[in-house]
């Protein structure tokens, strides 16, 4: 009898500065909060997919540029396998470094010092043009995916300011900040 007293004098004491029902409260709308947040993202990847298909359509699924021999070879991959997609992306910026030194990146890598989505891809390019790659891209897929949506806007012939108010128009809502990315001149982005 006397542990019952205990424990429920123990229980009523309370040196909490919330109560059960703002405590409960609290607890409630974080989880409308996340459960909104997860539907939204949801939502925003299937236009994205959406949007891609149109885009593989349109420009006719063409394929990733050919790689060049005197291109070095790519660095081993620290986690995954290399995929013929994540190749073509890397073949794509280094015969493109013009298109993608313009296009910002969103999959967070400006904590890396990244000024643009080539950056993902190559660290530098030699006086002769060889690229110096980064393994990055590797496992990033938000990479290849702007790369690839970039080489399709491109085979539309659209503007390469077109192409990055699109490209900013679809990634510009997520939660990472883009990459401090130089914006294109008149003259390149007539291209």
């Amino acid at each position: 009898m006397r542990k019952r007293l205990t424990l429920r004098s123990f229980r009523g004491r309370s040196n909490s500065p919330w109560s059960t029902r703002a405590a409960w409260a609290v607890i409630g709308t974080a989880a409308v909060v996340f459960v909104v947040a997860v539907v939204t993202n949801l939502r925003r990847h299937d236009v994205l997919v959406q949007w891609r298909a149109e885009l593989e359509a349109a420009a006719g699924s063409p394929a990733w540029p050919a790689w060049k021999p005197s291109w070095p070879d790519l660095p081993l991959p620290r986690r995954r396998q290399i995929t013929g997609g994540v190749r073509g992306a890397y073949a794509y910026a280094a015969s493109h470094r013009e298109v993608l030194g313009h296009i910002p990146c969103y999959c967070g890598c400006v904590r890396e010092g990244h000024r643009s989505n080539l950056s993902c891809y190559v660290v530098e390019f030699r006086r002769d043009g060889t690229p110096v790659w980064t393994d990055h891209s590797f496992s990033c897929d938000m990479c290849v995916h702007i790369t690839r949506e970039v080489m399709l806007m491109s085979a539309q012939r659209m503007s390469l300011s077109d192409i990055r108010a699109t490209v900013e128009q679809r990634y510009g809502h997520g939660s990472h900040r883009p990459t401090d990315t130089p914006p294109p001149s008149h003259s390149a982005s007539e291209r």
